[in-house]
């Protein structure tokens, strides 16, 4: 009887150990919600300057507001536009010494140099995707033309991808290499929402180009470097459910056809960070972080606030205090992950084989235009 009373004990002790010894279950982390008082039945969209100064442009009165140290919003300026206000902003930048922001809207490409509109000249195609680079307002092209009598009319050359603003004219510095400009009614119609691109720079004169349908991050270098192209193919792919079959059979966007990356920006730290939906993306958002210089590709798990729907594009801005973020299309709601808190958080490796990391061709060097 002693010795069943001794076995039983150190199979109790035993099982104990192996219960405490299991690993934690992930947590995590949590963003404080800032600027709680401010709410509006409007687009909102955060961005940061160089020197981590935060503002809040309200995309229907076009009010600038600036994120105090507080964490609240200060007292607004507003952007002076010529003639009407836009009825619709798709997207906004500010460039890095924040005296310019470029406007994505319905009424085309908008520029405003500290607070008042500048003309712009027309885009021939659409657009979706805009930033700075070097100084230099940048847009991503996709191929749906907006003048639709121009085309075919002795039309040379390929569709534009990127285009920069040089003065008062558009410099083409990238095109798609299997789109000609040339006979598009002629052509089978792509499906244009794979050429929809997020932009961002970094400190280094880097561009960041992210595809929104997909993990697919590009980094164009004017410097000679290698070019980083980040893709982390059927990550975010879960299988079919037969609502999602009955969806797609009816021509209807499918749910994991969503943005996968929602927004990206350079950390003060100078490394890239790509707030993503996770795989479990009803519940959560996934961030990342690449190092440019040893190519270290780490993950978070970040809690989803609430209010914010997993379909939707992210604004994200590198603070002074921290990391910022807000859903483009909500009416309230910005958050903040702390600088001590990213630095000290449980960042996971992500296998060597789960992305390609491959070199590519260079950019020419820009001009800062104003």
């Amino acid at each position: 009887m002693r010795r069943f009373i001794t076995a039983l004990a150190v199979l109790l002790s035993s099982t104990a150990v192996a219960v405490a010894g299991e690993p934690a279950t992930e947590k995590e982390l949590v963003p404080e919600e800032v600027a709680t008082a401010n709410a509006w039945d409007a687009p909102q969209f955060v961005r940061a300057n160089r020197a981590g100064n935060v503002f809040v442009l309200r995309a229907d009165t076009l009010e600038i507001f600036p994120l105090t140290e507080g964490g609240e919003l200060g007292e607004p300026s507003k952007l002076e536009a010529l003639g009407q206000l836009p009825s619709k902003v798709d997207a906004a930048a500010l460039s890095p010494d924040g005296d310019v922001w470029m406007l994505s809207t319905d009424s085309g490409i908008r520029r405003f140099v500290d607070g008042k509109e500048k003309a712009v000249p027309a885009l021939e195609w659409a657009h979706s995707g805009i930033g700075f680079w070097q100084g230099v307002p940048v847009v991503n092209i996709v191929p749906i033309p907006i003048l639709w009598d121009y085309l075919d009319h002795g039309r040379k050359g390929q569709i534009p991808r990127l285009v920069a603003l040089d003065g008062d004219r558009w410099n083409v510095l990238l095109e798609y290499p299997d789109l000609p400009a040339a006979g598009f009614f002629q052509r089978k119609a792509p499906n244009f929402a794979q050429y929809e691109r997020f932009l961002a720079s970094d400190s280094e004169g880097r561009l960041w180009a992210a595809r929104a349908l997909e993990y697919d991050i590009e980094q164009l270098t004017p410097s000679g470097k290698p070019r980083a192209h980040l893709s982390i193919e059927g990550y975010f792919l879960t299988d079919e459910s037969d609502e999602e079959k009955q969806c797609r059979i009816a021509g209807l966007r499918r749910f994991h056809d969503n943005p996968k990356v929602l927004g990206l920006t350079e950390g003060r730290d100078r490394r890239m960070y790509f707030l993503t939906r996770g795989a479990d993306w009803l519940d959560g958002l996934v961030l990342d972080r690449y190092n440019p210089v040893t190519s270290e590709l780490t993950r978070l798990s970040v809690e989803r606030p609430n209010s914010i729907n997993p379909y939707i594009p992210m604004n994200l801005a590198a603070g002074k205090k921290g990391l910022y973020f807000a859903a483009e299309k909500l009416r309230k709601g910005r958050w903040m992950l702390s600088w001590e808190t990213l630095e000290s958080a449980d960042w996971k490796p992500v296998p060597e084989s789960e992305f390609l990391h491959s070199p590519a061709a260079e950019l020419p060097a820009m001009k800062p235009a104003r």
